[in-house]
């Protein structure tokens, strides 16, 4: 339908496509209502639909106020998100690959705003769930809206910051709302997620590029892991941020103690005190922390002030502080009459029994310098030691950690971190059985190397005894007939580290030192 205004030409069409659309022809449509698809590829369209476009040609041939709509319903649709998406991060089942069968839909744009609407069965996992979107683009501000409703009942959900599955075949629900500027935040206005008895709701919480939280207004939180529930709290927001309730899963919090990221929390924007009060505080292990306590304040999105308290029993406690050194140094301090909770977290050991634990960390610009001390403890099954063990033909000590486990009197550990890679600056473990000195460096996710020394207390009591008075202050007047030990290497990827050790007759001056100001440290601690 062509009209004639003056000098402008006034054009109306309509297309009535029935049947299947490949990739070039989708393209082909797309080019003619001057639709630009960068992010994803269609495969295949089988549809039935209308298009009606309307635009004006002016005298110099150039179109102006174009506007169109589509509507109609889709027997199926294939096709493939070309962007990665955060979305895999919790959707661990989710698949690019996307098929939408039995849907209606609209689509429409002119100058102002472009509006977009399905609803149907989308399979984005291994099955088909109900689907709906809608979609609301204002050009000016360049804002979307958006609206999701949809069934995850097929799909496997992973929200590791609350320690919380939801396995395939679990019937689930989620419905959110959210605004979003590509490039500077995601507010999300509503969001209610139930699954089984576990529900989480969110409402207004803004998040930047990074999804980084730069403000929000409250939530409730209760999730249940295998029929029990370990999260039921709630935040708000009113002139300080409060956290309250019942339970609390700290296990997402103490893996990410001891290391570094570049992920933070809250961004540069937020500015707030913060109080929490949590009931029962569980960590994986069976040393649940009761009457959890907190205040801190963040500045410029980081903690520049906390202060912890928890309690173990009534004899045993948990404390952890954080405070501003200068302007550019701020320290991380933990102290806690049990250290399992915090060990059980490094993969590389299973079966930690006991110990008192003090942790220090400096943070100095991009550099974290840390001190860790663990006294009085028990490992067993810690696959690299147990190899270490057997290569250096101590099997007699080996079985000890296969059986009841290897005990050891301290664990000294200093180190600093930058970036991805933890230099081990120095490691001194002693126990009756077996004391290790050890260094290197660990660059996360790569590649693991150590190097150090490996030595029979017996051997190790036997050499500082024969040094004169400082041996009779130590360890009594005892001699052996020489030290034995071994000098080892560890290197590999963290799934394939290969060992080597070399016997040595001799212990270094290095090692020597460091386990007689252990001893003496150990000495005035006792007289005290």
């Amino acid at each position: 339908n062509i009209k004639f205004e003056g000098s402008k030409k006034k054009i109306k069409s309509s297309i009535h496509t029935s049947g299947d659309l490949n990739t070039a022809d989708i393209k082909k449509i797309l080019s003619l209502l001057g639709v630009k698809n960068e992010n994803l590829s269609i495969v295949n369209l089988q549809s039935n639909s209308i298009i009606n476009f309307q635009f004006d040609i002016n005298k110099n041939f150039k179109i102006k106020n174009t506007t169109y709509n589509i509507k109609g319903d889709i027997s199926r649709l294939q096709l493939k998100l070309n962007q990665e998406s955060f979305i895999k991060d919790f959707l661990t089942s989710y698949n690019p690959n996307i098929i939408i069968k039995n849907a209606k839909f609209y689509f429409s744009s002119n100058n102002k705003r472009e509006e977009f609407r399905l609803d149907g069965d989308v399979k984005f996992s291994e099955k088909f769930e109900k689907f709906k979107y809608s979609q609301f683009f204002n050009k000016k501000n360049k804002k979307y809206n958006i609206k999701v409703s949809s069934s995850l009942k097929e799909s496997a959900l992973n929200l590791k910051q609350l320690n919380y599955k939801k396995e395939k075949g679990q019937i689930a629900q989620i419905d959110l709302n959210m605004d979003l500027i590509f490039g500077k935040y995601f507010l999300i206005k509503s969001l209610n997620f139930s699954g089984n008895k576990s529900k989480i709701i969110l409402n207004k919480i803004k998040l930047n590029n990074d999804l980084e939280i730069i403000d929000l207004s409250d939530a409730k939180i209760k999730t249940y892991t295998k029929n029990i529930k370990n999260n039921d709290f709630s935040i708000k927001k009113l002139d300080k941020i409060i956290i309250s309730g019942e339970v609390l899963d700290a296990q997402p919090l103490l893996k990410s103690l001891f290391k570094k990221s570049n992920k933070k929390t809250f961004s540069d924007k937020i500015n707030s005190d913060i109080s929490i009060n949590i009931n029962k505080t569980i960590n994986g292990t069976d040393d649940e922390v009761f009457d959890l306590s907190m205040i801190a304040t963040i500045k410029e999105g980081s903690y520049s002030k906390l202060s912890l308290k928890g309690n173990f029993s009534e004899d045993e406690v948990v404390e952890m502080s954080i405070y501003q050194v200068d302007k550019n140094t701020k320290t991380l301090q933990v102290i806690s009459d049990r250290a399992r909770p915090f060990i059980k977290h490094f993969d590389f050991i299973k079966g930690f029994e006991g110990g008192k634990l003090i942790y220090e960390s400096n943070f100095l610009n991009k550099k974290t310098f840390s001190n860790l001390s663990i006294t009085d403890f028990k490992v067993s099954k810690v696959p690299a030691l147990a190899k270490l063990l057997t290569l250096a033909s101590f099997q007699g000590i080996a079985d000890t950690l296969n059986g009841e486990g290897i005990r050891f009197d301290s664990f000294e550990m200093k180190s600093y971190t930058e970036g991805n890679v933890m230099n081990i600056e120095d490691v001194l473990a002693i126990g009756p059985a077996v004391s290790i000195l050890l260094s290197g460096y660990i660059d996360k996710g790569n590649i693991i190397s150590l190097r150090g020394t490996l030595v029979p207390a017996t051997k190790l009591n036997s050499i500082i005894a024969s040094i004169p008075i400082v041996g009779d202050i130590l360890v009594g007047q005892k001699s052996g007939e020489g030290v034995i030990g071994v000098s080892f290497k560890m290197k590999g990827s963290p799934k394939d580290i290969k060992t080597s050790v070399n016997p040595i007759k001799t212990l270094t001056p290095r090692f020597i030192v460091r386990a007689i100001e252990k001893k003496k440290k150990e000495k005035k601690e006792k007289i005290k």
